[in-house]
């Protein structure tokens, strides 16, 4: 018997403990726009999850309420993004000082050269991580704060 196919992803799911700050991040962060013809809600008419496009992610990401998750899964790295170059990632330094999004520096070393280049951005809502390798460049959207209410 042959292994059925899989066409794709269909969406990133991110549980949140605050919608509204999520979606500022997001928004902030990666150019997210909420697409409200797809927000879920319970029968009672209750909002419980925002449903997002972000250029260039390939698939939607879901903002679900969920705080005692969230808080759970504080720490998580929970997507792995790729930039082309060296330059787009000192881009990403720009969008993030332009935006007001706390960061850190870029780092070099690391103990085997895996990561010699990173950029680690710390939000409200979550992470970004800025690295750049040999093969290629990359961040992280890493679950660190979404369950802290500020």
């Amino acid at each position: 018997m042959s292994r059925p196919t899989i066409a794709g992803i269909h969406h990133l799911k991110f549980n949140v403990s605050n919608f509204d700050r999520s979606l500022d991040f997001y928004a902030r962060a990666l150019g997210a726009k909420r697409l409200p013809e797809f927000d879920h809600r319970r029968r009672d008419g209750e909002l419980f999850a925002y449903i997002l496009n972000i250029e260039h992610l390939g698939t939607y990401l879901e903002l679900r309420a969920s705080p005692e998750r969230a808080a759970r899964e504080a720490g998580l790295d929970l997507v792995t993004f790729s930039v082309q170059t060296h330059r787009d990632l000192l881009a990403w330094h720009d969008h993030l000082e332009g935006n007001g999004i706390r960061h850190s520096p870029v780092f070099t070393g690391g103990s085997v050269g895996c990561w010699p280049r990173r950029i680690r951005m710390a939000g409200i809502c979550g992470s970004i991580r800025l690295k750049h390798t040999r093969l290629r460049a990359i961040f992280r959207l890493i679950h660190t704060g979404w369950a802290t209410e500020i």
